[in-house]
């Protein structure tokens, strides 16, 4: 069985209603090794693993949907975020290459943004590095 290990990492989106927030983050579970904090009125999500969140079991009864509500979270974070949040993943199963990543835009206004780490060639372009080479000294 193939296991995933990656690493995220965000800008810290500034929040204009930190206690809905905190609320909005009472109704989902992280359940990677992920954390998140809401401090000073900036949202930041971080950790050692790629985000999953689940749905919190509030009413006692055993919750059945055990699927990944990430985005689900992030969409209902929108209204509350004054600037884009920008979460960053990128990993490889069993310490192979190539490596995998994306980047996760959330807009204030709902719609996300999602862009892949490109892992083949279409993804390269040129460097327009060209190393210096140091000339002969001519001898007399």
């Amino acid at each position: 069985m193939a296991s995933f290990r990656g690493i995220t990492a965000c800008n810290s989106a500034k929040v204009n209603d930190a206690g809905k927030v905190k609320d909005l983050m009472d109704l989902y579970v992280l359940t990677s090794d992920v954390n998140w904090k809401l401090e000073n009125g900036f949202f930041t999500i971080y950790g050692p693993d790629t985000p999953y969140v689940e749905l919190a079991d509030l009413g006692g009864d055993e919750c059945q949907d055990d699927s990944d509500h990430f985005e689900d979270f992030l969409r209902e974070l929108a209204p509350f975020l004054e600037n884009p949040l920008i979460v960053q993943s990128i990993g490889n199963e069993k310490c192979t290459f190539p490596l995998m990543g994306q980047s996760l835009m959330v807009m204030p206004d709902g719609r996300l943004f999602y862009r892949d780490l490109p892992w083949d060639e279409r993804g390269f372009t040129e460097s327009p590095y060209i190393p210096h080479v140091e000339e002969p000294v001519a001898q007399a």
